[in-house]
């Protein structure tokens, strides 16, 4: 059973393709299964195209807790758009919305992979990291 497989029985209901994302996305930030996060009957709401959920007491950040890399690398790998937004006191919400594919003219519509956008960071910005930084693993 996949995780959105698990939210839709926990729900009891059949979840749009965007939620299906969503939990996919969520979890792969938060290292986890959805059964190890509460509140998907509350906490998943529809916006506007996409879907968002609510999370709170999560640490997202980009090495040592690395849910934000995560959270980036699985939004690139489902060709998806995310943003994190607040979701009042002390939470933050996390809000998919899908992109139709790779190579679409109109901007909103296309998502690049994980590679083409590193590729894209690398040449505008001079091969990316400062000198003192570059070499292997930290």
């Amino acid at each position: 059973m996949s995780r959105a497989d698990w939210v839709s029985s926990a729900l009891d209901r059949d979840l749009s393709e965007v939620e299906r994302v969503l939990v996919e996305v969520v979890c792969d930030a938060a290292r986890c299964g959805p059964w190890d996060l509460s509140g998907w009957r509350t906490r998943l709401r529809p916006c506007g195209f996409g879907a968002r959920f609510s999370i709170g007491g999560r640490d997202l950040a980009t090495f040592d807790s690395d849910g934000l890399t995560r959270l980036v690398f699985s939004a690139h790998d489902h060709c998806a758009r995310v943003s994190i937004n607040s979701a009042g006191f002390g939470g933050i919400a996390i809000e998919v919305h899908l992109r139709k594919g790779r190579d679409h003219t109109e901007r909103w519509d296309r998502h690049p992979t994980l590679e083409v956008a590193v590729a894209r960071w690398r040449k505008s910005h001079d091969g990316g990291a400062p000198e003192r930084f570059r070499g292997g693993e930290p």
